[in-house]
């Protein structure tokens, strides 16, 4: 058995076991490295690593070499030297360990630096597109809905403060939702607030808001139940949750890693304004579309309320929405009238007069 002198050479030895380092002296051997060191408990103890053993190391360099040995937690050995990777080398030319991860990409020279540098791209597109979502929708699906709510209510505070509430308006309109037989696993609070702008959305967590705008635009407490079926179906299916923490998924993915829940409250938090211009996945506004109309059916309202609902939509725009069909994560108008009405005709339900809601619906438009 050779022996290759390795006199003068600084290592030190971790053993796996604790953080402490104890130098050491080393022999390389045929088939095997012995790691001499001392212990104050056990005075001079040897060490032999098997070569096969070994595992590979890309960071080595001729100045400083890291050996791993073993099993996770690995032993480590970390060596200062000018010549140890040579030596290395040279008792060891064919070891598995000292061949690199990246051999088969240094072999191709510049093509293999393209191909790595296009799968990169390729990785990182992938995931941006596929894994942030489905991170933000795990993250959902676990958050306790304690802590959405106060997580919606501290948006809601920030949100609000832009506008002023109708006050009159917001208690007829709670009162118009609160008679309809709507299942939740949220409170849900709706506030009216005075702006000409014909919009609404849902907070996570229980609020929607409701803009004058649109209630002026609608004709039929009809219309104004389909609207408020469709918001409190992005808050009950916590679609405004999933795409709030898809938006800020770059931002919270290293909070997330770290566990640090406060991190991921206060970035959602400082970007509150940007909830009012998130848009829904094509896939969730159709399945709003569909709660919502159930609500109709479920509570004998006439559903026709959402076709003249999308109606007044289309009309309080003046642009070209076949045009935008791409440009719109909405579902286009016209498709969503179409399928509406579909849905109706193969509904078969009976609607009622509902003169309680007739009564809340002539307040709110006073």
């Amino acid at each position: 058995m050779s022996q290759i002198s390795t006199d003068n050479i600084q290592a030190t030895y971790f053993n796996g076991k604790s953080a402490k380092g104890y130098p050491a002296t080393i022999k390389l051997f045929d088939r095997s490295i012995v790691i001499s060191y001392q212990s104050q408990e056990l005075g001079t103890v040897q060490v032999y690593w098997a070569v096969e053993a070994l595992h590979s190391n890309d960071v080595n360099d001729n100045e400083y070499t890291t050996l791993k040995y073993g099993e996770f937690p690995f032993e480590v050995l970390e060596v200062h030297s000018t010549n140890f990777l040579s030596l290395l080398q040279q008792t060891y030319p064919d070891a598995a360990f000292l061949q690199s991860n990246y051999s088969w990409l240094l072999q191709r020279g510049h093509k293999g630096v393209l191909m790595a540098g296009a799968f990169l791209v390729i990785t990182c597109v992938l995931l941006y597109w596929f894994g942030l979502p489905k991170l933000a929708d795990t993250v959902v699906y676990y958050m306790p809905p304690t802590y959405e709510q106060s997580l919606g209510q501290g948006l809601y505070d920030i949100i609000i403060s832009d506008y002023d509430i109708n006050h009159e308006k917001t208690a007829h309109v709670n009162d118009f939702f609160d008679a309809l037989t709507v299942t939740s696993n949220y409170d849900i609070t709706i506030t009216v607030v005075e702006t000409p702008f014909v919009n609404a959305f849902a907070i996570m967590g229980g609020h929607i808001v409701v803009f004058e705008g649109i209630i002026d635009k609608m004709e039929s407490y009809e219309e104004l139940a389909a609207l408020l079926g469709h918001e409190f179906a992005h808050v009950q299916h916590r679609h405004s949750a999933r795409i709030m923490l898809r938006s800020l998924a770059n931002y919270m993915i290293i909070s997330l890693l770290l566990n640090d829940l406060n991190g991921v409250t206060t970035t959602i938090l400082q970007n509150a304004e940007s909830l009012k211009q998130l848009s829904y996945t094509r896939n969730f506004e159709t399945e709003a579309d569909q709660i919502g109309l159930q609500i109709l059916l479920d509570n004998y309202i006439d559903p026709e309320g959402m076709v003249h609902l999308f109606s007044r939509l289309k009309s309080a725009y003046d642009i070209d929405w076949e045009s935008v069909a791409y440009l719109s994560s909405h579902p286009l108008i016209n498709k969503r009238i179409n399928y509406t009405k579909e849905a109706i005709d193969n509904s078969h339900c009976a609607s009622i007069h509902h003169p309680y809601l007739a009564h809340c619906w002539q307040l709110i438009k006073e």
